[in-house]
């Protein structure tokens, strides 16, 4: 058995006892990949390493949009005949169809430029390419569509946005089975690990750099793992793109506002006791509805130092697990009627704020009301969030009963630098349901921008879909056409500068206050930010 973990350049890794160190790997510039050697899969293994070094899990965040995103007219306009030329469209996702039309030259030949498939470890450029277009299935180079159809939308040549932009694509390998199993993720579905994604990241930079070429990243996987401040290693690289000329990243907030897997304990109804006030402690109570057929799940749950944390868990019987005690590290029990495990973790986490994180994890959990609940000392604001998993990462359904719509950006989308896209319906102007809300924990306005994104129709099979990866989607092109414009005109601007020039021509709706946590600064109109 081989794990993978995730540390910064030159720092050291404990070992969990028994377990050897084989290898490291360079990951761009300043990360690397550990590669562990233990005898077999064991959760207390994993449960010994600091959590930043854990590999998170993403999954994909799956009417005339043109017009609705003031693109149509940029388009059209003989004067700026923008279409992506001399801009790299990269994504980092299930793959591409590349014997699709959209994807192909009118006169012929593949416009990916690069294209490497992580699953067999295999490059391919472009006369490689062009060899194989008519020897392949789709399925082959795309086997969910995910990708290819956010490709259609961003840069098809039937009616996407910049619809000669070159292509750079990585094909994600799915996540190790020992993961799959210590997050007990279904058999079924797409899952990619944070540090193949890191590596995509650095492929695709090599790629632009080696063209001289700037580089729009579509990033459009997401997670609920983490703060929820942007502070993983993944949302670092990022963040370190839109300081560089000639990088951009947009990124999808994730489709999770209603669907009950955030808790924050101030929200009212939120469940507070108050506990020995003279301790100045105080606790609250997550209750979890766990149905049918979940093999297992976990919630991580966060308060800011220097405030403790300890979560103890009752179940459907009554039961109780006190929680690991102050000064440990990590905690087990195992549920006599119930026959369910719960193994928990405690560790201090940095990103943008300095936190105290518990994990708990639950093994064959019995259906019905689970509670949690967590006591905060040494209390300063009181604030604690916790998260479930993503609803595609979870076997059944298992939600807060009291939940948070709020601060359900996904990961890496609260990072402060990134554009992060919400989805808003072309017909009724109003916000899609799903889309993630801010603000990042940290009080970050995220999302900064709202994009086209439900009933959205990718020139890719005609498929129309509701997600805010179809709106980062439509952003990202947009943020291509700026870069073309840009670069005619011998500018090189940074990802920051692209990303304020597109806020600057944002469509406000009447009575309503910006920034929020649903629209962040208003609706993507390029046309205006090119008048601004």
């Amino acid at each position: 058995m081989e794990y993978e973990f995730l540390v910064k350049k030159e720092e050291p890794m404990p070992l969990a006892p028994g377990n050897v160190p084989v290898e490291r790997k360079e990951l761009g510039k300043e990360y690397e990949v550990v590669y562990v050697q233990a005898d077999d899969y064991d959760i207390n293994d994993l449960l010994f390493y600091p959590y930043e070094a854990m590999p998170k899990v993403y999954s994909p965040l799956s009417p005339d949009w043109e017009e609705a995103g003031c693109i149509a007219s940029i388009q059209q306009n003989p004067a700026l005949g923008l279409v992506g030329e001399g801009v790299i469209l990269g994504f980092i996702d299930s793959g591409l169809d590349i014997t699709d039309s959209n994807f192909q030259f009118a006169g012929g030949g593949s416009r990916v430029g690069i294209f490497w498939n992580q699953e067999d470890d295999t490059v391919y450029n472009r006369s490689e390419l062009n060899a194989l277009l008519s020897q392949t299935r789709p399925s082959e180079w795309d086997e969910t569509g995910h990708g290819s159809y956010l490709a259609g939308i961003a840069a098809g040549r039937d009616g996407g946005v910049a619809l000669e932009a070159e292509l750079a694509v990585v094909r994600l390998k799915t996540v190790r089975p020992y993961l799959r199993e210590f997050y007990n993720l279904p058999d079924n579905g797409a899952f990619y690990q944070e540090n193949d994604i890191m590596a995509g990241v650095a492929f695709l930079d090599a790629y632009a750099a080696e063209r001289g070429k700037p580089l729009v990243l579509c990033f459009c996987l997401g997670t609920n793992q983490g703060e929820h401040e942007g502070g993983s290693y993944l949302g670092e690289m990022l963040s370190g793109w839109m300081k560089r000329e000639d990088r951009m990243v947009v990124c999808g907030a994730g489709n999770e506002a209603l669907r009950r897997h955030h808790f924050f304990s101030l929200r009212p109804g939120g469940g507070e006791l108050i506990l020995h006030p003279e301790e100045n402690s105080r606790a609250y109570v997550m209750e979890i509805r766990v149905e049918e057929g979940a093999k297992g799940f976990y919630v991580e749950s966060y308060v800011r130092i220097p405030q403790q944390l300890r979560v103890a868990v009752i179940s459907p019987t009554g039961e109780t697990y006190d929680g690991i005690p102050a000064g440990e590290r990590n905690g087990y029990h195992r549920f006599r009627v119930e026959d369910t495990q719960v193994y928990q973790s405690a560790d201090n986490v940095v990103g943008r704020e300095l936190n105290r994180l518990v994990r708990s994890f639950f093994v064959d959990p019995t259906p019905g009301i689970w509670k949690l609940v967590g006591r905060i000392e040494k209390i300063t604001d009181g604030e604690m969030h916790s998260w479930l998993p993503l609803e595609e990462q979870l076997q059944s359904e298992v939600v807060f009963i009291r939940s948070d719509p709020d601060t359900t950006v996904t990961e890496p989308g609260n990072a402060p630098l990134l554009l992060t896209v919400a989805a808003y319906d072309t017909v009724t102007e109003g916000i899609f349901i799903e889309s993630g809300r801010g603000y990042s924990k940290n009080g970050i306005v995220k999302p900064e921008i709202a994009a086209p994104g439900v009933d959205l129709v990718s020139p890719y099979r005609q498929e129309a879909k509701s997600s805010t990866s179809a709106a980062a989607a439509v952003t990202a092109g947009a943020a291509a056409l700026y870069m073309e414009w840009a670069l005619n005109r011998v500018m090189r601007p940074r990802g920051v500068d692209v990303k304020e020039r597109l806020l600057s021509g944002v469509r406000k709706k009447e009575n309503v206050t910006y920034p929020n946590r649903e629209w962040g600064y208003g609706m993507l109109c390029l046309r205006d930010s090119f008048l601004w």
